[in-house]
């Protein structure tokens, strides 16, 4: 599946950002309708805007089930394409995580539900479980794992700013891989380092990146960028599933049909 996969990103192009609005103003609030809560956009001007869209977006409908829309999940053969789900999780995992946190490595095996996509809603793969005095959710789509913290953290936002940063990036390193190997645009092994950019203050609603330029749609590599914030009191970290292309001609999978593996339809050779 890899072969092919790779194959089609040389071939396909669909720039779901580019249906996104370019009117995105920085440093102001997007009213959700449905739920009436607030989505802060990356403090940063140079930001990429309709990757900032694209990820809001995303966000929400990650967000938007509730706790009791899950179902728990015992063998991967549950899902209509559960072989491939199973292995496209794991290999993401290893690639985000570090050993430690990796949910596919925990003794015992973290507790998994999903979450069957609706008409505004993604197919979602949950992993629950603790690691190092935390209690992490770790939400899943084909595009996207997302990484909450569920400890509030009243405390730390009273906390000075470079206070603020010790933490949140002690906490990364500890739960993902914040350094590493990339294949780079000559397609060769290159290093990546994560470094987040902070805003002038860190408070609840606000997101920061390693690097906001970047559209996660249309990046090179899934080390090109990595983001973190603090939603519902709560610390975050999106990483994104960006597979590096050779051609610079990126595929991004439907995230409401991971389940039944009609995402990889446009990936098959015509």
């Amino acid at each position: 599946m890899d072969r092919a996969y790779i194959r089609a990103i040389d071939r396909c192009v669909i720039a779901a950002a580019s249906l996104l609005s370019l009117g995105v103003c920085w440093n102001v609030c997007i009213m959700n309708p449905d739920e009436g809560a607030k989505v802060m956009l990356l403090d940063d001007r140079s930001a990429n805007a309709p990757g900032e869209e694209l990820i809001s977006q995303w966000l929400e409908a990650i967000r938007r089930p509730n706790p009791g829309d899950y179902g728990g999940l015992r063998d991967f053969r549950e899902l209509p394409d559960g072989a491939r789900v199973e292995q496209n999780s794991r290999f993401w995992s290893q690639k985000f995580f570090t050993d430690a946190a990796n949910p596919y490595l925990q003794k015992p095996a973290a507790p998994c539900s999903t979450h069957p996509a609706t008409t505004d809603t993604f197919d979602v793969l949950r992993h629950e479980y603790d690691i190092f005095g935390q209690h992490l959710i770790v939400d899943e789509t084909v595009n996207v794992i997302l990484v909450t913290v569920e400890q509030p953290l009243e405390s730390f936002l009273n906390q000075p700013e470079q206070q603020k940063h010790h933490e949140i990036n002690r906490i990364a390193g500890l739960l993902l891989r914040m350094r590493g190997t990339m294949v780079a645009p000559n397609l060769q092994d290159a290093p990546y380092r994560w470094t987040f950019r902070f805003p002038t203050t860190i408070g609840n609603g606000m997101r920061f990146s390693t690097n906001a330029q970047e559209d996660p749609a249309r990046m090179w590599s899934w080390a090109s960028r990595m983001d973190g914030g603090i939603y519902n009191d709560r610390l975050y970290f999106l990483c994104f599933k960006q597979r590096e292309s050779t051609s610079g001609k990126i595929l991004v999978p439907d995230g409401r049909h991971w389940f039944d593996g009609k995402c990889w339809a446009a990936f098959s050779p015509a």
